[in-house]
């Protein structure tokens, strides 16, 4: 087999060259079109660079390499070649993650190298990229252009011709470096906030040692936590430490010196531009599902299971919810410009002090019963809080959704309002107030009015939908099954359908009465 590897991004008239050879040859060839590297390819490039440099790469600095290279081999090589000159100059790996890299010293050594009318074509092409060959033929020789394509700082695109990166193409026409940062977070803004209380409780500055002993965790869970704040500019980047900058430490206002930072970092962040393009496509209202779906051509160079992008959908989202920049409703998120579309801005705080149980945002979760049962505790003046069973936390979640109860200043449990319980008794009235101050649960409660027999999974099926959510058959089932039983609590009254004509009276028997003693 004999194989020719002809350039096709050749400038110049075909009578310079021997054109119908070439068309000969690729008339009667095997055109292969190569795809991007997947992630594996890349890691493997990323093992020899790591040779090259005689230092392990920091997970972050990986991470950051493969999704900048977008999984193009020529870029992954310069991306490459850039780290190991910075390296050899004494720059750390901590400082180039912080600097996004440096790349700003790439582009201007790429510019040193040229020759004054390289220079003008490439910000000519910058200028009006992507620019029809012929035009910027017309303002530089065949020569000048061939080079900037040989180098690949021009790249061809069609019949057409563009800087080899977007970035590049800014820099060249405003002399800045507007790099969209491209890293992926994983975890909510919910479960880094243990951490920086944790950190902020010992100065600003710890190990990760003592901080997987004060959490009771590993160390490689601390690292996992401390990565999204070190990579939002929360955190300095130190080995084996987890230190607030101290821009932040020393702010007045903390939780508000935090949220801007994040929302700067994510204001330049290519996820949250690819939100934003979702959201004026489909009608600015964007299910998490669809989002999780484009994250994919987002992160091109990144391979994970298709349920691993909802997760990381999530959690972007969340955090754009943290730093204003979306509202949310349930399993929907909307841009917070939208004016009366978006949702509230919710007042989540990371860096206060929050509830010891995580709650989540479906109420109920569960029957009433143990959760009445804890209630009648608590209004008894029993001091309750600290440790509590499994089953003493799981009846505590549905009394935090709904509002019933708070936590003290020394980490004990009240009630939100002491009218709740009477004599032992929960007040009917106050209770579905309360219930049917949750999102669905005042509709679901009409309907029950109006159709005691409404079967469970029609009543999870209004929750469902007032949540945006997407729920298996079962989680329906579920849920309208434990807010019939809420709302019996209430004081609603609640029937279930005969299974057969044979049944007594009515054909209707009523369900057990949580309430009852």
């Amino acid at each position: 087999m004999i194989g020719f590897a002809w350039k096709t991004d050749l400038v110049g008239w075909t009578e310079g060259h021997p054109y119908q050879l070439r068309d000969e040859i690729r008339a009667n060839a095997s055109v292969l079109t190569l795809p991007p590297l997947d992630a594996r390819e890349v890691e493997t490039l990323l093992r020899r660079l790591e040779r090259r440099i005689d230092q392990k790469l920091l997970p972050d600095l990986r991470q950051r390499l493969r999704e900048y290279s977008g999984g193009l081999p020529w870029l992954v090589k310069k991306l490459a070649s850039h780290l190991i000159r910075e390296i050899a100059l004494g720059a750390t790996q901590e400082r180039l993650l912080t600097d996004a890299l440096n790349v700003q010293n790439l582009f201007e050594a790429d510019l040193a190298e040229l020759q004054p009318a390289e220079q003008e074509a490439l910000r000519f092409v910058a200028r009006f990229a992507p620019v029809a060959a012929s035009e910027v033929m017309e303002r530089a020789s065949a020569p000048v252009v061939q080079s900037l394509i040989d180098r690949r700082l021009v790249v061809q695109v069609g019949e057409r011709l563009d800087t080899y990166w977007d970035i590049f193409r800014d820099f060249l026409t405003t002399g800045r470096v507007p790099i969209e940062d491209s890293y992926i977070l994983r975890q909510s803004p919910r479960a880094v906030a243990r951490l920086l209380a944790a950190v902020a409780e010992r100065g600003g500055d710890t190990g990760v040692p003592e901080l997987a002993t004060a959490l009771n965790t590993s160390e490689n869970a601390i690292f996992n936590l401390a990565r999204e704040l070190r990579l939002l500019g929360v955190t300095a980047y130190e080995p084996n430490r987890v230190r607030l900058t101290e821009e932040l430490w020393n702010a007045d206002d903390r939780e508000g010196a935090v949220r801007k930072r994040v929302t700067a970092a994510l204001r330049r962040h290519r996820a949250f531009s690819s939100f934003v393009r979702l959201a004026e496509r489909v009608g600015s209202s964007v299910l998490f599902s669809e989002y999780a779906r484009e994250l994919p051509n987002t992160f091109p160079a990144v391979s994970v299971a298709a349920n691993t992008w909802l997760v990381y959908a999530r959690a972007f989202i969340l955090w754009f919810e943290y730093g204003g920049l979306v509202g949310t409703a349930g399993q929907v998120a909307m841009l917070a410009d939208e004016g009366e579309k978006s949702a509230p801005p919710v007042p989540t705080k990371i860096f206060g002090v929050r509830p010891p149980v995580r709650t989540r945002g479906v109420f109920p979760q569960r029957a009433p019963g143990p959760s009445v049962a804890l209630l009648r505790r608590i209004a008894s003046g029993e001091q309750v809080g600290g440790e509590l069973s499994q089953r003493e936390t799981d009846a505590l979640r549905d009394l935090l959704l709904l509002g019933a109860v708070e936590f003290t200043g020394d980490g004990s449990l009240k009630l939100v309002s002491p009218e709740l319980m009477r004599d032992g008794q929960t007040d009917q009235a106050r209770l579905r107030s309360l219930i049917e101050a949750k999102r669905g649960c005042k509709e679901a409660l009409s309907l029950l009015a109006d159709d005691p027999s409404a079967a469970p999974t029609i009543i999870g099926g209004v929750l469902c939908k007032a949540y945006g959510a997407e729920w298996a058959p079962g989680t329906m089932l579920c849920t309208g099954k434990y807010l019939r039983a809420w709302a019996r609590l209430a004081g609603v009254k609640t029937r279930t359908r005969p299974q057969s004509t044979s049944n007594s009276g009515s054909g209707y028997e009523p369900l057990l009465d949580f309430g009852s003693p």
